[in-house]
């Protein structure tokens, strides 16, 4: 069978709706349906290319997930054709990419393992990047260094009244250089220290 051309994620739009993409899916996790209990209403994952490491959002719907389900592992690989692309208007939104990847069911995916990117998808930022505020405000970015020092927790309500647990960390890089990250979210706080 031969491989169609390969659109990079880069390049997609809502307009071109015809095009094929090679990723990894880097992380996944299952969002549950608040009237079926215990049913899943979706699945998200964060993609990436091989060629310049670009990320970006998709969703498939829970009902899919008996025809996708045995591709959809962290990790692998993947090439996707027929997937519907529109803006990324969630309020959390892992990734810089604009768009969001949606799968239905004439979405085809197909196992590969010839990918040549990042196993991980991490690209780490300096420290100095980050104190310098170099990057743009509300990006994700990834970051490695030791907890060097914590302050205690501390309930925060947000805008829609739900009160969160949010904590403040000292971070260390090997250089010895140290940078702030005030009022962490606990939730993000336990995924990366503990998981």
């Amino acid at each position: 069978m031969e491989n169609p051309p390969i659109t990079s994620l880069n390049e997609l739009d809502v307009t071109k709706t015809d095009v094929t993409i090679k990723v990894r899916i880097l992380k996944l996790w299952k969002l549950l349906s608040f009237k079926v209990k215990n049913a899943i209403h979706a699945v998200e994952l964060i993609l990436m290319d091989e060629d310049v490491g670009t990320k970006i959002q998709a969703s498939v719907g829970g009902n899919y997930l008996v025809k996708y389900g045995r591709f959809l592992v962290e990790k692998s690989c993947v090439m996707v054709t027929k997937f519907d692309v529109g803006d990324n208007v969630s309020p959390y939104r892992p990734t810089n990419h604009k768009h969001k990847l949606f799968f239905n069911f004439s979405t085809d995916i197909r196992s590969i393992d010839d990918f040549g990117g990042s196993i991980d998808g991490f690209c780490f930022t300096s420290f100095d990047v980050l104190r310098n505020r170099r990057i743009p405000q509300d990006s994700p970015v990834d970051i490695i260094g030791y907890v060097d020092g914590w302050f205690p927790m501390v309930d925060h309500t947000s805008s829609n009244g739900r009160v969160n647990k949010k904590m403040s960390l000292q971070l260390r890089d090997l250089e010895l250089e140290f940078i702030y990250f005030f009022d962490l979210l606990y939730i993000f706080i336990n995924y990366f220290l503990f998981y």
